[in-house]
């Protein structure tokens, strides 16, 4: 990230999983979801930044 602030939260059906660190590689492993709902919130305030989601 650039600047400004940023919060990045997974969320799989409809449960909290985890937060993700800003401001560095990281790579999150999700296993046994076939068939849920994952969902990648990603919330900022004036946050200049670059996100890859595979």
């Amino acid at each position: 990230m650039e600047s400004g602030n940023a919060e990045i939260v997974i969320i799989i059906d409809g449960l909290y999983y985890c937060s993700v660190d800003v401001n560095q590689d990281q790579s999150i492993m999700i296993q046994d979801v076939r068939d849920k709902e994952v969902i990648i919130n990603l919330a900022g305030e004036e946050a200049k930044m670059k996100i890859d989601v595979t």
